[in-house]
């Protein structure tokens, strides 16, 4: 299916062009929690079940919210929805067009994480709103005034996009009345010869507030670790993140650390330990080039962070060698930052959510037959002994 081919081929190019440099442990910020993997003992049971998503056309992400698990199918700009009990399809909602109920291609959708809207961004930076009851409430075109950037104008949002990497999830959080968001900083914005020096880094922000009534980029907040400061990584400039209330964990790509911001950005401590047998033997480069995505071929990164705050739980999960397609997951104690196990996953495994006591994954990579396209959903049982 040409679809799936496309999608598989731009999942692993993202991946090969995503990830750099380990950090033992950050300058002057304190380091919590103790690795007990060797101590913790946790039973996995795991249950897999695989189904045709031939119908979807294929290209699109993959969420979860409450029981239902949604898969978001960007050329078809629709909804469809799982049980997560038995991975049947109950609904779909949207699909393309202009008309009331429906949208245009898209090439991201997410539920608000601690909010009952969900958002969706198309390639033209416009943004629509739905409600938990699928009906669309607000939309517009992002605005960071870009028509008024000045080169180096780290603390302006005009010099900032949307988080563009978007394959292993752009998490979105709603901040009292406002709604934040993962970004990037444009290279011609903020460096005329689009070369990044130690300055990129060390001023480039991570995140911005948008106003949902105006659409406007308000503010931008958060900084990078100081592995990208030692390191020229342009090519490496995404993240994941996860809140807990005013607090928020920020792993990168490349770093063996998760960062503990204050909102907005008051850092507070650092914890993680490396992951298992990770190789992360990158080059760095002032300048994107080929060499740099041949050598992602050899390594590997983290791909996705999860707080699960009524669990106790943090997940990371990480792919450890791309050549050798393999992947792992850890799970830390949110209160204490300990580390409680490193365990192997499925490759291109995504955590998705949590729900009855149970925990749900998907495989990001599908399988193709010259008829169907299908994913392998998981159902994982944790008993900590």
């Amino acid at each position: 299916m040409k679809q799936m081919k496309f999608l598989k081929s731009l999942l692993i190019y993202f991946i090969l062009t995503g990830v750099i440099a380990c950090n033992k442990y950050a300058n002057n910020v304190p380091h919590l929690g103790e690795n007990k993997v060797s101590i913790e003992k946790i039973m996995f049971d795991w249950d897999s079940c695989e189904v045709d998503i031939f119908y979807t056309g294929g290209q699109g992400n993959f969420f979860m919210k409450d029981s239902i698990i949604s898969f978001a199918s960007h050329s078809q700009a629709k909804i469809y929805n799982y049980d997560c009990s038995n991975f049947e399809l109950i609904t779909s909602h949207f699909g393309f067009g202009n008309g009331p109920d429906e949208l245009l291609r898209f090439f991201y959708a997410t539920p608000i994480m601690n909010d009952t809207s969900f958002f969706i961004i198309n390639n033209n930076m416009d943004v629509t709103l739905y409600n938990n009851q699928f009906k669309l409430d607000k939309k517009g075109p992002l605005d960071f005034q870009w028509g008024k950037s000045q080169i180096g104008a780290y603390d302006s949002p005009s010099v900032y996009n949307f988080m563009l990497r978007t394959d292993f999830g752009a998490n979105i959080y709603k901040y009292k009345d406002k709604i934040i968001l993962p970004l990037q900083p444009v290279l011609h914005y903020v460096t005329s010869d689009e070369r990044v020096n130690k300055k990129h880094f060390k001023k480039s922000h991570i995140l911005g507030i948008l106003n949902d009534e105006t659409m406007m980029i308000e503010e931008v907040f958060g900084h990078y670790p100081p592995v990208y400061k030692e390191n020229m990584l342009p090519q490496f400039n995404f993240f994941r993140y996860t809140f807990d209330d005013d607090i928020f964990f920020v792993d990168f790509p490349v770093d063996s650390l998760i960062y503990a911001y204050k909102y907005p950005d008051k850092i507070l401590h650092s914890f993680g330990f490396e992951c298992k047998d990770i190789e992360r033997n990158y080059k760095s480069s002032h300048m994107l080039s080929d060499e740099l995505y041949a050598d992602m071929r050899q390594n590997g990164m983290n791909t996705e962070i999860v707080n699960f705050s009524d669990q106790g739980l943090l997940f990371r999960t990480y792919i450890s060698n791309m050549n050798n397609t393999e992947s792992g997951m850890q799970i830390y104690d949110n209160t204490t930052f300990d580390l409680l196990a490193d365990i192997k996953v499925p490759f291109s495994f995504k955590l998705l959510g949590h729900h009855n006591s149970y925990f749900y994954g998907v495989t990001m990579l599908p399988r193709e037959t010259d008829n169907n396209t299908y994913v392998t959903f998981y159902k994982i049982k944790l008993t900590l002994s």
